[in-house]
């Protein structure tokens, strides 16, 4: 008696799990896709964006003739806040040259303003940061998962784009697809 009550529970599960996939199927396909010359590419333009920021607002194209690393992220994020000490090093490294500028766009659709600028504040990061109320400029740049982080050329030209959060190597590689020369040390 007790095996066809665990076949039967096992029969039902696996209903589920065929009901739950062809589900996801269903509303994924039901999702308007963007256009196809809406995709964000690898060696393409970045998509320019006007964000609030802490000193009024910034706007991506403002920043053309220096790379760029726009790093979306949140305080309820792990590995956004492990990657954020790297994000100053690099910040500082470039600050007195002036030619790289880290771009922290706080994913505040899911997050709140008040807490990003209490967490900047209470652990002295100087990079700017920006403030994606309504999600848009993550949607624009099909972000999937926080931390993600674009490295824009000179010219304004996505050169690299990485999700998870950044280390040493990682930068480096970004900042160099870029046009740049990572910081030593």
């Amino acid at each position: 008696m007790k095996e066809s009550l665990r076949h039967r529970l096992a029969r039902y599960v696996i209903v589920i799990a065929i009901f739950g996939v062809v589900g996801a199927i269903y509303v994924q396909r039901q999702r308007p896709s963007a256009p196809a010359e809406a995709a964000i590419a690898v060696d393409a333009p970045a998509p320019d964006f006007t964000l609030a920021s802490g000193d009024g607002t910034v706007r991506l194209s403002d920043l053309r003739g220096r790379i760029v690393i726009v790093n979306f992220w949140a305080t309820w994020c792990g590995p956004c806040r492990l990657e954020m000490p790297e994000l100053q090093r690099v910040h500082e490294a470039h600050a007195a040259a002036g030619d790289l500028v880290v771009l922290a766009v706080n994913y505040t659709a899911a997050d709140s303003r008040s807490a990003a600028e209490a967490y900047i504040e209470e652990f002295g990061f100087t990079f700017p940061v920006a403030f994606d109320t309504d999600g848009a400029v993550a949607e624009r740049y099909e972000v999937i998962g926080l931390p993600a982080s674009f490295f824009i050329d000179r010219e304004g030209v996505l050169r690299a784009r990485t999700y998870g959060p950044l280390d040493t190597e990682r930068l480096a590689q970004g900042i160099t697809a870029a046009g740049g020369l990572p910081p030593r040390g």
